[in-house]
């Protein structure tokens, strides 16, 4: 029993590993050139159980996408903050864009890294191929 006035003791997350499941939701990982979709992150504890509210709150986000082949940056690290076990990150026409106009497709990386409960971090990528449709602007 805790004493009125003393609060609640902080809740120790020491022992809770958080795994990100990252999925498009077309569930094709080849996508058209400048089309627009959403990725979805899962958020589940060890025992693949959605998060609980309380450890929820302590994850920030952030995303960066970039061309596997040369290394350029498409998007720089963006920050998110999920409000659920499954948050739904839009990935725009400028995100799904083709970046050397001489080939037929691209590979594009996304990394999404979290910090959470007492500063852990977990970090995951999803590859998507971009078709080339020419001249698409």
């Amino acid at each position: 029993m805790i004493p009125f006035g003393l609060g609640f003791p902080k809740m120790d997350y020491s022992f809770t590993e958080v795994n990100l499941d990252l999925n498009l939701v077309s569930k094709k990982k080849t996508i058209t050139e400048r089309s627009s979709r959403i990725l979805s992150i899962n958020f589940l504890d060890q025992n693949n159980n959605p998060l609980s509210d309380d450890l929820l709150k302590t994850i920030a986000g952030k995303y960066k996408i970039i061309d596997q082949s040369t290394g350029k940056i498409i998007r720089d690290f963006t920050s998110f903050t999920p409000d659920d076990s499954v948050y739904e990150l839009a990935l725009t026409s400028e995100d799904n864009r083709i970046i050397n106009p001489d080939v037929s497709q691209e590979n594009h990386i996304i990394t999404v890294s979290i910090v959470y409960g007492n500063g852990k971090t977990e970090n995951n990528e999803l590859t998507l191929t971009i078709l080339n449709l020419t001249g698409i602007d």
